[in-house]
């Protein structure tokens, strides 16, 4: 077992991705057994080790409706500059270290609401223009 993954051998291969493996925790959301390619654990994987991400915990199933629900409630640019304000407060008081996890956990909570407002923005800007024409 290798973290919270089964690593029997699946009858499941599809050339390209692997086996498919049997997830050792039940999705978090509906509670059911769920599954991923060996190519798409290794590609969370590399998020964890290369930036800190933690593998999923949701089907994909559910990660998509959580993903989906996550653009609809609308971010603000206020609500973001407002975070940057507070941290750049919280460094001048000395509560940060170079190499802080704590830093580095709220910077990254930073860049992924930048992205979603951005996103959002998008999406908003898309459905406008449809609606012109």
């Amino acid at each position: 077992m290798k973290g919270n993954i089964e690593m029997s051998e699946q009858p499941n291969y599809v050339e390209g991705r692997g086996n498919l493996i049997t997830m050792a925790k039940p999705c978090k959301d509906c509670n059911k057994e769920w599954s991923m390619y060996e190519s798409e654990i290794a590609f969370y994987e590399k998020l964890v080790k290369e930036k800190g991400y933690t593998m999923p915990i949701r089907c994909a199933s559910c990660r998509k409706k959580h993903s989906q629900a996550k653009m609809k409630d609308p971010i603000s640019l206020s609500e973001i500059t407002d975070l940057v304000f507070k941290m750049a407060k919280s460094a001048d008081e000395g509560a940060y270290t170079f190499h802080d996890t704590v830093l580095c956990k709220e910077l990254r909570e930073l860049g992924d609401k930048l992205n979603l407002y951005m996103k959002q923005n998008r999406i908003k800007r898309h459905d406008t223009t449809e609606s012109v024409s």
